[in-house]
């Protein structure tokens, strides 16, 4: 499972090296941390995606959904050269990349309640690491735009947490921590919000405005499910959910990467 995947992986590698030497050579632009925030967004949205296939839902695609999310991971180096990289960062590039050739094949093997809880684990330490990568990106290039990427982008990333946790609890999952976790991860989803709602452009910006506007009301209604204690569960429409915020957290991300 966990076997000779490194060829697989050398996309993503050579697109972190890219990434980490820009920002050494030349800085970092607002599309680097575009790609790599869209990098930690997919992964965590394929992890969500895996678990639905494990509990037979099939609305949506989820299937269909990985292969395709693999693809635009891996695919974001198509045309980008490799550059020399400053050795400090070699250890912090290379612990994504090996994290990535173990998650990577895992995605699309049968999903059982007890193999994606493991999976769940190696995936959250990988967006870790990833999310680090793209703030160190966001303070090398020093615009509002990278710093509203970065914020909406790990906003999205707790919206997904939260999803993956609640679809793991409705499955079966017994796990002693779930309420505290949900409160710790709308916590840290509350702080990038109003973090991001400091930013000058943000206040000012009427698209991004109407978009927050509506990922608002709906992460009212999603947080309100994921800290239910009714014991009925809604996997279907808690996915449903989750996925039209991403939407439009991805609205604003696209938006910020053709600045």
């Amino acid at each position: 499972m966990k076997k000779t995947h490194i060829n697989c992986s050398l996309p993503l590698f050579l697109l972190l090296v890219s990434l980490l030497t820009t920002a050494t050579a030349a800085e970092a632009t607002a599309q680097d941390v575009f790609e790599i925030e869209k990098v930690c967004m997919n992964t965590e949205s394929m992890m969500q995606d895996h678990i639905l296939i494990g509990m037979k839902i099939t609305y949506g695609d989820p299937a269909k959904d990985i292969a395709e999310k693999k693809i635009i991971v891996e695919a974001f180096l198509n045309d980008v050269n490799n550059h020399h990289m400053k050795d400090k960062f070699h250890n912090e590039i290379q612990k994504v990349v090996d994290l990535w050739v173990l998650i990577k094949p895992r995605l699309t093997e049968e999903a059982t309640l007890e193999e994606s809880i493991d999976l769940r684990n190696q995936v959250a330490t990988f967006v870790d690491k990833c999310i680090i990568l793209g703030e160190h990106l966001a303070k090398a290039q020093g615009s509002d735009a990278s710093q509203i990427i970065v914020l909406i982008g790990d906003m999205g990333i707790e919206v997904q947490k939260i999803s993956v946790d609640y679809l793991l609890k409705a499955w079966g999952h017994k796990d002693s921590h779930y309420y505290d976790e949900i409160k710790r991860d709308i916590a840290l989803y509350d702080d990038l919000h109003h973090r991001l709602n400091e930013i000058e452009e943000v206040k000012t910006n009427e698209v991004i405005k109407q978009e927050l506007k509506f990922i608002d009301k709906n992460f009212l209604v999603f947080k309100f499910m994921a800290q239910s204690k009714s014991g009925r569960y809604v996997p279907l429409i808690a996915s449903k959910n989750s996925s039209k915020i991403i939407e439009h957290i991805l609205n604003i991300v696209d938006l910020e990467g053709e600045s």
